[in-house]
């Protein structure tokens, strides 16, 4: 195994999240925040299958049709999680991004298949194993159908035997996605292999959800603000709209600097979200926002049989958390320690089979779960080396290397996958890393990681 040194630079308090704000709503008017930075508009990167979709021939386009959750419409970037499984790694392998328009002939079927290209990426790096395809959008806007696309992905450049294809996830935390996916051909033309030009809706049937694992951030982000105030008697119905996934807590007051007098906390969903203040004391004429970065996870029972418990967990994006079970209520078992990569994680547990009685607890983790080497390669045909590094899911961070840890390579951005790779307690993102091969020295090899949306320093050799 190679020595590596781990240097995390902490820049914010928890991935994803961008600033702090402070907002006051009096019966009479309003003071409100500007915000102007890019929000989540589509996310399914939770809790996937375990498997991944490949096109049925080499060459062939396949993606699913959306529609955007949130406000914000200028389009900035797409992340779109694959697996590949490639005797070698070159840069003659690479996938192409492309989005399109929902505007074709409807079908016999009454469907709207894509037709009208508006985005082509360049190409794009393939991997080994579970990895982030990224691709900056620009800005770009989806027409008048601007909530309403098609993303497509073409893996190119593969030889007989690899494969290449998307992570599949059921459900999108933000935005919708109808569960059949569709697919273009790789045929044969005048100037070679090129795409045909019908698209074709395909499904996996009742067992299988066609929707896959992407992530879409868009600007302008909406400015955090009060939306809405009905009273009813002792109780507020407050609306407040905001960037999809931002924590806030709202409180009441009898002025504008007084105590607070009661508070809820609340995660934003995107639009605009409501929120009911019960028991309001006479005088209450203050309703204060501000982002609160506390709110503890919680857990919700969803379906129950005597087989079984579904578990709704819900928590702040970015955040980890340990989950535990127990008999007694003292005794406490650790099942797994994972990530809030969205707001919500489903689970279906079982020890109800076993046991008459069972008590769940979630702890929220403020510690950073440092990058840890699980794998160091050789290829020989590259005359390269590979490195597997398991790490926090869905973290970006800047990776380089050296041989004597004084002189560092120019640093890479890499993402840790948004699937939880490894069978273990910790549920934690991969990144497959190539590195120059250097003969002999391969175990002197150290590699520096800075985390860019994590907050703290924190070293480790």
């Amino acid at each position: 195994m190679a020595t590596y040194m781990i240097k995390i630079v902490l820049k914010r308090e928890y991935l994803f999240i961008i600033k702090r704000f402070y907002c006051l709503l009096a019966l009479l008017g309003a003071v409100f925040c500007v915000w102007s930075e890019e929000e989540i508009v589509f996310d399914n990167v939770d809790v996937g299958y375990k498997f991944f979709c490949a096109p049925l021939n080499i060459g062939d386009e396949m993606g699913d049709e959306i529609a955007l959750g949130g406000i914000a419409r200028k389009l900035e970037r797409i992340e779109i999680e694959c697996y590949g499984e490639m005797k070698e790694v070159t840069s003659s392998k690479y996938a192409i991004i492309r989005l399109y328009r929902q505007d074709g002939q409807i079908t016999p079927d009454y469907v709207l298949p894509p037709k009208t290209l508006f985005y082509e990426s360049q190409p794009l790096p393939v991997k080994n194993g579970i990895f982030v395809l990224e691709a900056d959008l620009g800005g770009v806007v989806a027409g008048s159908q601007g909530e309403h696309f098609t993303w497509m992905v073409q893996f190119l450049g593969q030889e007989q035997g690899d494969k290449l294809g998307i992570m599949m996830f059921p459900n999108p935390g933000v935005g919708y996605s109808y569960d059949d996916y569709w697919t273009r051909a790789c045929v044969e033309g005048s100037k070679g292999s090129e795409l045909g030009e019908e698209f074709k809706v395909r499904n996996f049937g009742e067992s299988v959800k066609g929707n896959f694992g992407v992530r879409i951030y868009a600007s302008d982000a909406p400015e955090l603000r009060f939306a809405g105030l009905r009273l009813d008697g002792e109780a507020a119905e407050i609306e407040v709209v905001g960037p999809v996934y931002t924590p806030v807590r709202i409180s009441a007051s009898q002025s504008a600097l007084g105590e607070s007098y009661l508070s809820r906390d609340l995660i934003l969903t995107g639009g605009t979200n409501s929120i009911r203040l019960e028991n309001l004391a006479e005088g209450i004429n203050f309703f204060r926002m501000e982002e609160f970065q506390d709110i503890p996870p919680q857990i919700t029972v969803t379906n129950y049989t005597s087989r079984l418990l579904d578990l709704l967990f819900t928590g702040i994006q970015g955040s980890r958390y340990e989950y535990f079970f127990s008999t007694n209520g003292i005794d406490w078992e650790l099942e797994e320690r994972n990530y809030f990569t969205g707001i919500r994680v489903s689970l279906r547990d079982y020890h109800i089979r076993t046991s008459d009685l069972g008590f769940y607890r979630l702890e929220q983790l403020n510690e950073l779960e440092m990058p840890k080497q699980q794998l160091l390669e050789y290829l020989p045909e590259q005359e390269s080396c590979a490195v597997r590094f398991s790490g926090p899911r869905g973290a970006q961070v800047l990776i380089s290397y050296s041989l004597d840890g004084v002189h560092w390579s120019k640093p890479q951005r890499e993402r840790f996958s948004y699937s939880s790779v490894y069978e273990t307690d910790d549920k934690s993102g991969m990144i497959y890393y190539l590195f120059p091969h250097y003969k002999d020295h391969e175990d002197e090899v150290v590699f520096r990681f800075e985390f860019e949306d994590i907050a703290g320093e924190l070293s480790d050799e």
